[in-house]
């Protein structure tokens, strides 16, 4: 099952992005790096929790950049450690859809 690994919950609806899971309407698709304020300045921290739970990260599974770009940024980079290729999901504000890009 194809899972969206989401950088920071911040409130904002995700529900748009689960049409790139095979199953549209689970919402149990939707895993979360981190929720709400983070403290962008503890970056030991954050790569820590984030190498934690990207352990599960699957190749077929999409990585949502959302939040701090610190915490995009740590992300991408832990995935591109782990893998030669992964599949991002960037938000149009214009359109207010995702369109997914490989890395």
């Amino acid at each position: 099952m194809v899972k969206i690994w989401i950088t920071n919950n911040a409130g904002h609806h995700f529900e748009k992005a689960l049409r790139f899971t095979d199953i549209p309407n689970d919402k149990t698709a939707l895993k979360f790096l981190s929720r709400g304020t983070v403290n962008t300045f503890h970056t030991d921290r954050i790569r820590s929790d984030f190498e934690k739970k990207l352990k599960d990260f699957k190749e077929k599974d999409i990585l949502l950049l959302c939040g701090a770009n610190v915490l995009n940024a740590v992300a991408v980079k832990i995935l591109a450690q782990k893998f030669k290729y992964f599949q991002i999901l960037i938000f149009d504000g214009r359109t207010r859809e995702y369109t997914k890009r490989e890395l």
